[in-house]
């Protein structure tokens, strides 16, 4: 594993530090992450299926042709998708070409890894001591159509935090991405949705 290599995707430019917003539901609660580091990814993912009493339910989008995304989604044991995410490490945290997600269905909380290496997490659980525990810096993330609307009426436009997908970016995927991907999502036992 190459250190400071781009998680899922770079942007030429985008250097922001590693970070969290808080977005607040009513009834849950999204918490955007950016890790920009592979090993604390791999450990979250892997302490969210922990913190599960069952099998947890797993979502995979195959971006492979992002005009028609493929969803394959099915029910695996804690074990059998850690297991999966150790061998499989390269392709879960560097191919921009899919997105993960993994459910606990006894709660409704779930995280997704996007195609843009940003984590978010549904939960109606309180994580940001766990977010802090990565050394992650909280933010604040104001409403882009409210701060578009500032725009428009001529007033000052407010700092807000951009998130990688918001800006120019290009996706990063190795030659053989495809066919692991492929591999991965047999081996989960994940069927076409």
């Amino acid at each position: 594993m190459l250190l400071n290599r781009p998680i899922k995707c770079a942007a030429a430019g985008y250097n922001r530090k590693p970070f969290y917003v808080i977005d607040r539901q009513k009834q849950e609660t999204r918490y955007v992450v950016s890790f920009q580091d592979g090993v604390n990814i791999k450990q979250f993912l892997l302490h969210f299926m922990d913190e599960s009493i069952g099998r947890l339910e797993v979502r995979i989008i195959d971006h492979g042709d992002y005009q028609n995304p493929i969803t394959y989604t099915g029910f695996a044991a804690n074990e059998q998708i850690q297991t999966l995410i150790e061998k499989y490490e390269d392709l879960v945290l560097y191919d921009g070409g899919h997105e993960l997600w993994i459910s606990r269905p006894e709660n409704e909380s779930f995280v997704v890894f996007d195609d843009h290496g940003l984590v978010y997490v549904y939960t109606k659980d309180d994580y940001t001591n766990i977010l802090n525990g990565y050394g992650l810096t909280p933010l604040k993330l104001e409403n882009p159509i409210y701060t578009f609307m500032l725009d428009r009426i001529g007033l000052t436009r407010r700092k807000r935090v951009l998130l990688i997908h918001e800006i120019n970016h290009w996706h990063v995927r190795s030659p053989n991405a495809a066919d692991e991907l492929k591999r991965f999502i047999e081996e989960l036992g994940l069927s076409r949705s």
